[in-house]
């Protein structure tokens, strides 16, 4: 069949675009056993990240800690799309787990999630927090699953909370201006919010705050 030669230079441009964003593109993770912030009855025999393309990384690629951020994990093994760590513990309580993986073209991917065995949510007071000089409020002051309502006009993004006992942040996704995961370990945390405020304002914020056991 002929062609056209102003439909083969149209061809050969898509094709220039597409290439070099089909390159650029990053990992990202998918399932996730524990689910964030899911409650167990009994503990998982291991802990397991899928991602969207190969990956690669150490042993400590994958690492579970428990609510004193000792590590409870053996060392983490590689599979087509995922990686895997055995736990070494079998005890009720709060766990961490994060990781930090390289994806094909380079580019470190990093995050922690948490999850629980037969530790429930203790009773806690709401407490307020100051995030870019504005009021936010936090379902309580101590660990387990948490609820932060934002400002009545925040509309999607992020919450990173960061804990001196792990490396990695645990990343909550705002959702009509509301987050909510499980905070496992007691004592210092830095936030950061990335909401998306309209069409084009995107608002970076950050605090601190303690949570209580």
């Amino acid at each position: 069949m002929h062609q056209h030669p102003h439909h083969l230079i149209v061809l050969a441009l898509v094709g220039l675009l597409v290439l070099p964003a089909a390159a650029a593109a990053h990992a990202v993770a998918g399932a996730k056993v524990p689910m964030p912030n899911a409650v167990l009855a009994v503990a998982p025999g291991s802990v397991r990240v899928a991602f969207s393309e190969p990956v690669k990384g150490t042993t400590d690629a994958l690492t579970v800690v428990n609510a004193a951020g000792v590590r409870v994990s053996g060392p983490a093994r590689f599979g087509s799309q995922a990686v895997t760590a055995p736990l070494t513990t079998t005890a009720p309580g709060r766990y961490a787990y994060a990781y930090s993986v390289e994806s094909l073209d380079g580019h470190v991917i990093t995050a922690a999630f948490a999850f629980a065995v037969r530790a429930r949510t203790p009773a806690a007071n709401p407490v307020s927090l100051t995030l870019a000089g504005r009021r936010v409020r936090l379902s309580g002051g101590r660990v387990g699953i948490r609820t932060l309502r934002l400002w009545a006009d925040a509309q999607e993004g992020t919450v990173r909370w960061t804990s001196p006992l792990l490396a990695a942040p645990f990343i909550w996704t705002i959702h009509n201006g509301v987050a909510h995961g499980l905070l496992p370990f007691a004592g210092a945390y830095t936030l950061e919010a990335r909401v998306r405020t309209g069409t084009f304002n995107e608002l970076i914020a950050t605090s601190t705050t303690t949570i209580e056991p």
